[in-house]
């Protein structure tokens, strides 16, 4: 669907075992040249990273200032769709876990 995708956690960490030592140069360049990659403002790597779905189109930046940011490559209603997917993608994925936020 239209958030299958990919987590890159930022380079030199060691805090995702599924890429020890984060992600690559050349996956760095690729999202670097696609808008897609942030440079932490304070502290480690650690914890930090980016998830880019599929179509490259979305993303979540991850602790890239303490907090989550949503990325839609996307303009007018189009963008309000998009983003109303997510929240409905975050929304049954806390409901999931025993959360709701509504």
């Amino acid at each position: 669907g239209d958030f299958e995708g990919e987590y890159y956690p930022l380079a030199t960490s060691d805090s995702f075992p599924m890429v020890p030592g984060g992600m690559s140069a050349a996956d760095e360049l690729v999202l670097q040249s696609r808008s897609l990659l942030f440079k932490p403002k304070f502290g480690g790597v650690a914890g930090r990273g980016v998830f880019v779905n599929g179509a490259q189109d979305m993303a979540a930046w991850i602790n890239e200032d303490d907090r989550v940011r949503f990325i839609v490559f996307h303009t007018g209603a189009e963008a309000v769709a998009t983003l109303r997917r997510f929240q409905q993608a975050v929304d049954a994925a806390l409901k999931q876990d025993g959360y709701a936020l509504r």
